[in-house]
């Protein structure tokens, strides 16, 4: 196989402080990785005014290491990427139905009532309650789903007869 595993996604933003009011402070996740850099090469790529600073901060939730030939290897980690004293580009409020394109950030929990009760108390929106998708031969699966602060598509997953 070319790839191994996804290591990390990594999400734009212009308002790097609610996305970690959101992911650290309601959700729990540690902050693994916190820089700004100036790089020329990154302003081209992301065709950024030269200079633009670019804080990165990576995420960890409850992850499994391993190591491989290029050092510790881990996966599930999301990265917050904010284009410092920039404006955020007009965009049309996120749509209920998926877009073409449109990623989900999917979490594995067992705790999902209190991921619920989290994010509400916090002020964040969610589509609905936990739903339950039962598949012939499957375990039941309850998902909850929502929004990060940037319109990210959320969902939180937990296999169990009940959600908890």
């Amino acid at each position: 196989m070319l790839i191994d595993t996804v290591r990390r996604t990594t999400i734009t933003t212009y308002n790097i402080a609610e996305s970690l009011r959101y992911y650290v402070d309601t959700l729990g996740m540690e902050v693994w990785f916190d820089t700004t850099l100036v790089d020329e090469v990154v302003c081209e790529v992301y065709d950024l005014p030269a200079g633009t600073p670019v804080r990165v901060v990576i995420l960890r939730g409850e992850i499994e290491s391993a190591e491989s030939t290029h050092g510790p290897v881990v996966s599930g980690m999301v990265g917050l990427m904010e284009f410092v004293g920039l404006s955020a580009p007009d965009q049309s409020p996120a749509a209920r139905r998926p877009v073409s394109g449109e990623i989900v950030l999917m979490f594995g929990t067992q705790r999902m009532l209190e991921i619920e009760s989290r994010i509400t108390s916090a002020g964040f929106h969610l589509e609905g309650p936990p739903i339950r998708l039962g598949v012939s031969g499957r375990n039941v699966v309850y998902e909850l789903l929502g929004r990060d602060p940037n319109g990210v598509r959320i969902a939180f997953s937990q296999m169990s007869e009940i959600y908890l």
